[in-house]
């Protein structure tokens, strides 16, 4: 309503007749005011216009200004709330949570879609479109702050909503925020106050809402009694902190640490593992051959690397260091390693000692069964007669050494 130019018809200070109408009006159209918060928003010494506009669609507008900033503006009789005044009161109307990169395409007109509403998950207790009906009032906020950055009314029902498995529009755009209506009276925009995120996207500790395996969660603070034994309690847990083993903090490392352990493991792979067979498809190098030869107590990550990603760090080896590896392409998006240069310096001169070399896994030979492979014949009906006198029977399976005894007797 406000993206495209306006124009300004009229701008009067209110006077103090004016003053009660406004206020009665206020609390009459939001029901969460409360008439403190009306004396706060409007001291009896603060000067309030009225400003008389017109839209680039022709539409008459009513705004209210404190201090040059719109607080309020009426729309064919119906009381809207600006951004400025959801910042100050944001129980003041239901809200819609969206991600921060609809914001641009709020700002650039577009209404607010179902697909990009983010709704509270059935835990929270919370309805996922509220109890609206069509036509009411509400704003938008992001995930990361829910200070308001959009109002306009509800293009249909919670009900509708719901029933339409989030496909829609949800909200029709009125005001947002960067429009012509912040910056009506010349004021520069002020920036977007940071309230925080709602509380039920909000992450209190990687513990709480992380819990280990079959692991009960902490009990809330606030439902923990303290009592007297509580100094004979601390000794007690310190007690048993030092019984149990201590759990080591995972170590973070730098991309350059990471890019290191890369090559590393490359290295290895390519020199001394004992499974190595070319051509091997690259995912399965980096898995089969590189991730085993990781050393002890680290693991690999591409993603915390300088290359992101495996395909960037084979080239650096395929065509930036002249040929250590060479890969070519099998078919499209896939890769293999078909050939390892090692008369290249860099392979060359790349040794560890030989306890840290990996070894081919050998299974103990107590733990594989012995197989033993014995000669057998079966007597068919055809040699039958030959040992009727040695009580041998059709289909008898035997062994060759009892034929060998049975004919020298």
């Amino acid at each position: 309503m406000f993206r495209k130019p306006i124009k300004v018809k009229s701008n009067s200070q209110v006077k103090g007749s004016d003053r009660k109408t406004i206020k009665d009006n206020l609390l009459k159209s939001f029901p969460n005011l409360t008439e403190t918060n009306v004396e706060d928003l409007m001291p009896k010494k603060e000067i309030i216009n009225s400003v008389k506009l017109v839209t680039s669609a022709n539409e008459v507008v009513h705004v209210y200004t404190i201090q040059k900033r719109p607080v309020v503006f009426d729309v064919r009789g119906v009381l809207f709330p600006t951004v400025y005044l959801l910042w100050k009161f944001p129980d003041l109307v239901p809200s819609f949570i969206t991600h921060p990169q609809v914001l641009s395409f709020l700002t650039s007109g577009a209404d607010l879609m179902l697909p990009g509403v983010i709704t509270p998950p059935p835990q929270s207790g919370l309805s996922k479109y509220g109890n609206l009906s069509e036509g009411a009032i509400a704003y938008a906020s992001l995930s990361t702050n829910k200070a308001a950055i959009a109002v306009g009314i509800t293009a249909q029902r919670s009900s509708d909503m719901l029933a339409s498995g989030g496909r829609g529009k949800c909200l029709t755009i009125y005001h947002f925020f960067g429009d012509k209506l912040c910056t009506l009276e010349g004021v520069p925009n002020l920036p977007i106050v940071d309230l925080g995120p709602p509380d039920w996207l909000k992450f209190t500790s990687y513990d709480e809402d992380f819990p280990e395996l079959g692991a009960s969660r902490s009990p809330d603070p606030e439902t923990v009694l303290i009592n007297n034994q509580e100094d004979t309690e601390t000794a007690e847990t310190n007690e048993t902190l030092q019984e149990s083993p201590q759990e080591t903090s995972p170590v973070t490392c730098t991309s350059e640490e990471m890019d290191e352990l890369l090559n590393y493991s490359f290295f290895v792979a390519i020199k001394y593992s004992k499974s190595l067979n070319l051509p091997i498809l690259t995912s399965n190098f980096y898995k089969l051959q590189m991730i085993p030869v990781c050393p002890e107590g680290k693991s690999l990550d591409l993603k915390k690397s300088s290359f992101k990603k495996l395909k960037p760090f084979l080239d650096s080896f395929n065509k930036f260091q002249d040929g250590i590896i060479t890969v070519k392409e099998a078919k499209k998006g896939v890769e293999s390693i078909t050939a390892i240069n090692k008369d290249h310096p860099k392979f060359a001169e790349f040794y560890i000692e030989p306890s840290l070399r990996p070894r081919k896994e050998e299974a103990e030979a107590s733990n594989i069964p012995s197989t033993s492979v014995t000669e057998s014949f079966i007597i068919t009906p055809n040699v039958l007669p030959i040992f009727s006198d040695t009580g041998f029977k059709y289909e008898l399976i035997k062994i060759i050494d009892e034929l060998h005894a049975q004919f020298d007797q």
